[in-house]
């Protein structure tokens, strides 16, 4: 079994072998990808709760125009007098003991599922304080919206909607987001290699500056930068360690010439 210590040994040794060009996109690249998933994902949020405040007003509206006296037929039909709830609406009224009186919208006319209600006596529907909730259909596929509210006549009428069109503009914007991100993304990669590249070429120079020197060419030298830059540091004191071992060879030289001269 793996153990924790070897995982970050190993991830270590891969982080060393790395070359730094590279870790600096991916770190740039990681950072931009949490930040663009969490603005999506806020956005995504922020865009859900912005219509779910317009089904639930929709709701308060037609739940209100259901405050009249609950007929005593129960059957599919077009529901009070003066009830007009939007068209792809479910409505029901009951009695304060929860007895259905009647119902109408798609699921009792086209047989379509609507919501799975819990028991709507006048108990449940105190409890509910007015508020929407939401609920899963009846087959188990999307959900609803519903609301329901007691009638001064006594009894209650629940209104529901269903949340197919928010679900889907939802989804609509995470797909455009994720779109957009792998898009934003490739481009970031290409600017971040450009950018990390042209930044580390001094050092790139640096590198060049030793492997000649490594062959035997002391008098090369870095070509000097900003003092005030880490790389204008690194080059001025690798020129001047480059300049005392030339002057400590040069006075060897001489010693020796002295020495063979004596």
């Amino acid at each position: 079994m793996t153990t924790p210590v070897l995982d970050a040994g190993r991830w270590r040794e891969l982080r060393d072998r790395t070359p730094l060009r590279t870790q600096l996109v991916a770190a740039v690249l990681l950072l931009a990808a949490v930040a663009v998933v969490v603005t999506s994902v806020l956005a995504a949020v922020v865009l859900r709760d912005y219509l779910l405040d317009r089904v639930d007003a929709q709701l308060r509206q037609s739940a209100r125009q259901g405050d009249v006296e609950p007929r005593r037929d129960f059957r599919p039909g077009p529901g009070p007098r003066g009830f007009r709830p939007p068209a792809d609406y479910v409505a029901r009224g009951y009695d304060d003991a929860g007895v259905l009186l009647w119902s109408t919208g798609v699921d009792a006319t086209s047989g379509l599922p609507g919501p799975d209600l819990p028991t709507l006596d006048g108990y449940a529907v105190d409890d509910l304080d007015g508020q929407p909730v939401t609920v899963d259909a009846t087959d188990g596929n999307g959900s609803w919206r519903i609301l329901a509210l007691a009638q001064s006549g006594g009894g209650s009428v629940m209104v529901g909607l269903p949340l197919e069109d928010v679900a889907a503009t939802v989804n609509r914007l995470l797909i455009i987001d994720g779109a957009v991100v792998v898009l934003a993304l490739a481009l970031l990669a290409g600017a971040a290699w450009w950018i990390v590249r042209s930044s580390l070429r001094p050092l790139e120079e640096v590198e060049a500056t030793a492997e000649t020197i490594a062959a035997g060419d002391l008098t090369r030298r870095v070509p000097p930068r900003d003092p005030r830059t880490e790389v204008g540091k690194l080059s001025a004191a690798l020129n001047s360690m480059l300049g005392q071992i030339e002057a400590a060879f040069d006075a060897r030289r001489a010693s020796e010439n002295a020495a063979r001269a004596s």
